[in-house]
């Protein structure tokens, strides 16, 4: 692959209209209000947008912004990563740390397949956050 440089902004503005292609990575992040939605449109005319994000938190909640930008598009693909337990498919991210926060600065994830985070769900006795499904 080739590298391109990155930026961190805080606002769809800060970001220079010059370019073609705009890539975007941990989108899910981004707050949704009608100013910010505005500015991405203007930003992204009649440009090639990718964008890397994740699906759903640790628990399981939709990140809002992925679904908004998802309908947007005009193709989705879906990557996966590979657990880093069994090297499987990961659906799910586990959450390493004691916080219970939704946004953790200070936790470790890592991606984790449906079998494997069905079985730290039974074991207690694992420093891991999880939510299940019953």
């Amino acid at each position: 692959g080739q590298g391109v440089p990155g930026y961190l902004v805080n606002s769809f503005t800060q970001i220079k209209n010059e370019a073609t292609f705009l890539f975007f990575d941990e989108i899910q992040f981004v707050g949704l209000n009608e100013e910010e939605k505005n500015n991405f449109f203007n930003l992204t005319d009649s440009k090639y947008v990718y964008i890397g994000a994740l699906d759903l938190d640790w628990k399981d909640h939709p990140f809002e912004s992925t679904g908004f930008f998802m309908c947007l598009a005009d193709c989705v693909w879906k990557l996966k990563a590979r657990c880093h337990r069994c090297n499987r498919d990961a659906e799910f991210s586990e959450k390493i740390s004691i916080s219970g926060k939704r946004f953790d600065e200070f936790a470790e994830y890592k991606p984790i397949c449906q079998e494997c985070r069905r079985i730290l769900i039974c074991e207690p006795n694992i420093i891991t956050e999880l939510s299940c499904k019953t």
